[in-house]
């Protein structure tokens, strides 16, 4: 597996996990970037990767930057879901969505090759129709916003 793909994987993990702490409702934003670090900390040292490895930098520095577009992100993908619902969306397949979708438009990655990404990622960690959703909702922003 390579350097990007295992930091994505860590990026959304962390940010799963981080759906699950204790946070403050009013300063939701703030308080992930407060307590991602202790996560991402803890799911690599449970994954035996270094914090000095380019696998735990790339995580560190795209949590850094994405977590503050939380908002954005959210409104680019419910701007692109027709008649789905944010709300009613697999707490997973968003968070790969919001990954993708920052990686698209804040970080130059070529929209197929995160739309790639996004998809083999849904199939180890979302439900079994949740690629072919996130392709299309993904590709739908390839068409509209880039």
């Amino acid at each position: 597996m390579g350097i990007r793909r295992k930091s994505r994987e860590l990026v959304i993990q962390t940010i799963y996990a981080l759906n699950y702490s204790e946070v403050d409702p009013h300063l939701l934003h703030l308080d992930y970037i407060n307590k991602y670090r202790e996560i991402l900390d803890d799911l690599t040292y449970d994954n035996e990767i270094e914090a000095e490895s380019n696998i735990y930098k790339y995580a560190e520095g795209t949590l850094k930057k994405m977590i503050p577009k939380f908002d954005e992100l959210d409104a680019c993908i419910d701007k692109h879901l027709g008649d789905y619902k944010l709300e009613k969306m697999g707490l997973m397949d968003l968070i790969i969505m919001r990954l993708a979708v920052y990686e698209m438009l804040f970080d130059a990655t070529p929209a197929p090759v995160m739309i790639n990404e996004a998809v083999e990622m849904a199939k180890k960690f979302c439900a079994e129709k949740s690629p072919s959703l996130i392709n299309a909702i993904l590709d739908n922003i390839r068409i509209n916003e880039m």
